[in-house]
C-alpha cells in the first residue's frame, strides 16, 4: 500500500453517498452516529491513481480514493472505487469509517466491502483502541464480522506498555480462542532505545511457547535514522535456535530529498553463498511543486543484466478519467 499526501478536490458531500451506496451493513454506535454527523461537512479529498500501460504506451486511471474530513481535519471515511472502462463508471471496492474521542485520538476503524450482487456494503473488521491516562494507546483490538451471528468476533489483541520517559516498550500480540472462549499470547516486541526521547534502534520479536509457557526469540529489526528522525535503514535478521547464530534476511534502505520527503526505497536480500547484500527491488518517488506525491516507479533487479529493470509506474493527480482522456499524459 502507498503513501501519498492526497490532492484537495471540492466535491459534495451529499452526491458522493448517495452515489456510493447507503451503508446498510450494521454499525458500531460510535460510527452510526458519525455517519449522521459527517452530512453537515464538505471537506474531501479525492486522489486518481493511474498505472502504466505499456502495450498501449500510455496511462490509465483504474482507481481512486476519495476521504471525507471531520471539522479538525481527521478522516472520517475513506472511499476507495475502482474505473470500469466498459460501464465508464467507477465502481465501489471498500471503505473505512473512522471514530474519534474528545481528545482526538481515533478510538475505531470500521473496514466495509462492496458487495455488487446485494448493492450493499459488508462488515469485514473492526478495530477498537484504547487510551490510559496519559493519553497513550494501551490496547488495540481487532474483531471480524461473523455474517451468520450478524456480530463482531474477537481475532487479535495489541497491549502496549511504555517505560518512564514514555517510549513504548512493549508491544503484546494474543490471539483470541473462540473454542477456550480466552485470549492466548502470541508474539511480542521488546523496543530497545539508545537514550531518552529517541527513536528505538532494535526490536526483538519473540514467540509464545504454548508448552514451555516460555517466550522465545524469533528475529529482530535493527534501525539508523538521519537527523531529522527519519528512518534510513532497517534490518531484519533471523534467530536460529539450534546453531543460536543471528541470521541476516532483509535491509531496507531509505533516501531524502533536501525538504525531508521519501525519495527512494531499496530492498535488498542477504545472499549466503555470496556473504553478502544484493539487490531485490526498487521505488523511487517523485513530487509536484506543492509537495505533493506525483510518481513513484517500481524496479526490479536483473542479476543476469546486473541491472535495475523498470516494471511498473503510478501517477497521483486529480484528474478524472475523461480529463485523462483528454490530456493523453
Amino acid at each position: 500500500m502507498f503513501k501519498y499526501t492526497v490532492i484537495k478536490k471540492c466535491l459534495f458531500l451529499v452526491t458522493l453517498l448517495l452515489s456510493s451506496g447507503i451503508l446498510t451493513a450494521q454499525l458500531p454506535e460510535k460510527i452510526d452516529s458519525l455517519i449522521t454527523d459527517s452530512l453537515r461537512i464538505e471537506n474531501i479529498d479525492t486522489l486518481y491513481k493511474h498505472h502504466w500501460n505499456r502495450e498501449s504506451n500510455q496511462w490509465e486511471t483504474y482507481q481512486r480514493e476519495i476521504i471525507i474530513y471531520n471539522k479538525n481535519d481527521d478522516p472520517i471515511r475513506t472511499l476507495t472505487q475502482e474505473w470500469n472502462y466498459d460501464e465508464k463508471a467507477w465502481i465501489n471496492v471498500s471503505q473505512e469509517l473512522f471514530a474519534y474521542d474528545k481528545k482526538g485520538n481515533e478510538q475505531e476503524k470500521l473496514v466495509q466491502t462492496w458487495r455488487p450482487s446485494f448493492n450493499d456494503w459488508v462488515n469485514t473488521q473492526l478495530k477498537t483502541s484504547y487510551y490510559n491516562r496519559f493519553n497513550e494507546r494501551k490496547e488495540i483490538l481487532f474483531q471480524e464480522w461473523q455474517k451468520p451471528g450478524e456480530e463482531w468476533i474477537n481475532t487479535v489483541r495489541y497491549i502496549m506498555d511504555y517505560n518512564m520517559d514514555g517510549l513504548e516498550n512493549n508491544i503484546t500480540i494474543s490471539k483470541y480462542n473462540s473454542i477456550k472462549n480466552e485470549w492466548e499470547y502470541y508474539k511480542k516486541f521488546e523496543l530497545y532505545y539508545p537514550g531518552e526521547y529517541s527513536y528505538p534502534n532494535e526490536i526483538f520479536i519473540k514467540n509464545w511457547n504454548a508448552d514451555t509457557k516460555k517466550w522465545s526469540t524469533e528475529g529482530k529489526y535493527e534501525y539508523l535514522y538521519n537527523f531529522r528522525g527519519d528512518k534510513t535503514q532497517e534490518i531484519r535478521i533471523s534467530w536460529n535456535n539450534y546453531t543460536k547464530q543471528w541470521l541476516n534476511g532483509l535491509k531496507i534502505m531509505y533516501q531524502y530529498g533536501r525538504e525531508g520527503r521519501l525519495i527512494e526505497v531499496i530492498h535488498q536480500k542477504w545472499d549466503y553463498s555470496k556473504k553478502k547484500w544484493v539487490n531485490f527491488d526498487k521505488t523511487l518517488s517523485e513530487y509536484n511543486e506543492e509537495g505533493e506525491l506525483y510518481m513513484e516507479i517500481i524496479y526490479k533487479w536483473d542479476y543476469s543484466l546486473n541491472q535495475w529493470i523498470e516494471t511498473n509506474k503510478f501517477l497521483y493527480s486529480d484528474l478524472t478519467p475523461e480529463e485523462q482522456d483528454k490530456d493523453a499524459l
